[in-house]
């Protein structure tokens, strides 16, 4: 798929209802400079976070004093700047 091609689907799918679910490792999505890694982060506005969320940077997020990891399955569930935690079900 040509990066044009993702572009598109990317920045005109949400006009049609068409949302992507993106997994990715963490330091691939927060410094890559491949396009589609850019693209996830410029256009990502909703998000489960299964690590602190002082260590990622797609979502913008206040600072949390003395954060912890998230336990096994418990993630956080961050948009609009906001976030809360959440237990991922089994």
């Amino acid at each position: 798929m040509s990066e044009e091609d993702l572009s598109i689907l990317f920045e005109q799918g949400p006009k049609v209802d068409v949302h992507f679910i993106v997994c990715g490792d963490s330091s691939y999505i927060n410094s890559s400079y491949e396009t589609s890694a850019k693209m996830v982060r410029k256009l990502s506005n909703v998000g489960l976070v299964s690590m602190r969320l002082g260590d990622q940077d797609i979502f913008s997020q206040p600072y949390v004093r003395k954060e912890t990891y998230p336990k096994e399955f418990e993630a956080y569930y961050a948009r609009d700047h906001q976030h809360i935690k959440i237990k991922v079900p089994r």
